[in-house]
């Protein structure tokens, strides 16, 4: 059967004589995407500048972002770029993790990249991707007191319903310089699951 999260074209062809086997219509599809399986890793190399991953939820977007961004990286080429004006920008795992009975260890690198005492980024799980208020945060990180270039960050779910799925997800928040023309800015990479 077709894959998980691929993308198709499908050209149906008519027979209506022996010189006649034209193209009748073609159609571009993906398939759903499949359940996330662990462990899980993703540097957003394999993405375009400007995109954004599909079977990721992007939820209180600011414009097109976040969005994969080939200026600020960890490794490789390509981050998750954040970008806030006096918003929250909010995106989470392409599908929930069963956990099992188990806890899920999640490690990435942050580089809040401008901003102020206003600007956080929170990282932790939601229940339901479409509904921000599930989001229950399990790390966090203020700009004023995070270190210069992509910090290593890390968080469990030990705290958390063990029988229950979930989606790693985060949350940027910034407020940086609200009289100018300033945003907030953020990037994620090297998520391991």
């Amino acid at each position: 059967g077709p894959n998980s999260n691929t993308a198709y074209t499908v050209s149906v062809r008519a027979v209506c004589g022996a010189d006649d086997t034209s193209f009748a219509t073609t159609a571009s599809f993906r398939t759903a995407c499949g359940p996330m399986s662990v462990p899980f890793f993703e540097d957003f190399d394999s993405y375009a500048n400007g995109y954004f991953p599909p079977c990721w939820q992007r939820l209180r977007a600011y414009g097109t972002d976040p969005s994969v961004n080939a200026q600020y990286h960890h490794s490789g080429s390509q981050a998750m770029f954040l970008l806030s004006y006096m918003d929250t920008n909010l995106f989470c795992t392409p599908s929930a993790v069963p956990l099992n009975g188990n806890e899920i260890q999640v490690s990435y690198f942050a580089n809040m990249i401008r901003g102020d005492q206003n600007t956080w980024l929170q990282a932790g799980v939601m229940t339901d991707p479409t509904d921000v208020s599930s989001f229950i945060m399990l790390d966090s990180i203020n700009y004023s007191s995070a270190s210069y270039g992509f910090n290593e960050r890390e968080f469990n779910t030990s705290t958390l319903d063990a029988s229950a799925s979930y989606y790693v997800a985060w949350m940027f928040y910034g407020n940086y310089n609200q009289w100018s023309y300033y945003f907030s800015t953020g990037a994620i990479d090297d998520i391991s699951i």
